[in-house]
C-alpha cells in the first residue's frame, strides 16, 4: 500500500496556505468558521491515515509464508469495519490493543517502550485524534466545536506518527524476534 502520510502532511500545508490567503479577504467570523472546518477535515484525514496504517501493519506483524488463509480470515471477519473497536479511544494507553496479541506480546512491548517519552506523548496524541474523530463523526460534525487548532492537530499527527511507528516496530520485534 502506498503511504498516504505525505498526503496528510501536504494537506496541512494546503489548508494553512488557504487560511493565510483568505485571512485578509474574509470576515472574522467566516475566518473562524473556516479554521474550524479545516481543522475538523484534517483530524478526520489524520485518523483515516492511522486506520490504514494500523490495519496494514497488523498484516505485516502477523504475516508468514504459510498463513495467507489465516490473514484473509482475520481481515474479512475480525478487522473489516472493526478498527474502532481495537482501541479504547478515551483511555490513557493502548493496552486494550496490545492485549489482542496476547499477554506475552503486550508485556514485551510495554517493557520495551517504558520510559520512552516520544512513545508516551505520541500515544496520548494518537488516542486524542482517534477520540476526536469519533466525536466529530458521531456528534454532528457540522456544529461540533473543538478548541484544537489546525497547527495543534498537525503537531499531534506528527507525534502520533512517531508513536505508531515505534508501536509496530516493537510488536513485530516481539512476534518475530529473529526478523
Amino acid at each position: 500500500m502506498e503511504s498516504i502520510e505525505p498526503l496528510v502532511e501536504g494537506l496541512h500545508g494546503r489548508l494553512s496556505s488557504l487560511l493565510t490567503y483568505l485571512k485578509d479577504d474574509t470576515d472574522p467570523s467566516d475566518s473562524t468558521d473556516l479554521k474550524s472546518v479545516f481543522t475538523k477535515y484534517f483530524v478526520v484525514s489524520a485518523a483515516s491515515y492511522f486506520e490504514s496504517f494500523v490495519l496494514e501493519n497488523i498484516h505485516v506483524a502477523l504475516e508468514t509464508e504459510n498463513n495467507r488463509a489465516c490473514l484473509n480470515f482475520i481481515n474479512n471477519k475480525a478487522l473489516k469495519r472493526q478498527y474502532h473497536s481495537l482501541f479504547k479511544w478515551d483511555g490513557k494507553n493502548v493496552n486494550t490493543f496490545l492485549g489482542l496479541f496476547g499477554e506475552e506480546i503486550s508485556k514485551l512491548v510495554n517493557e520495551s517502550v517504558k520510559g520512552n517519552s516520544e512513545y508516551t506523548q505520541g500515544m496520548a496524541d494518537f488516542l486524542f485524534l482517534g477520540n476526536l474523530r469519533n466525536e466529530l463523526v458521531h456528534k454532528r460534525l457540522a456544529d461540533f466545536s473543538t478548541d484544537i487548532t489546525l497547527d495543534e492537530a498537525k503537531g499531534k499527527f506528527s507525534r502520533a506518527l512517531v508513536f505508531t511507528t515505534i508501536l509496530f516496530a516493537e510488536i513485530i520485534k516481539a512476534i518475530k524476534p529473529a526478523a
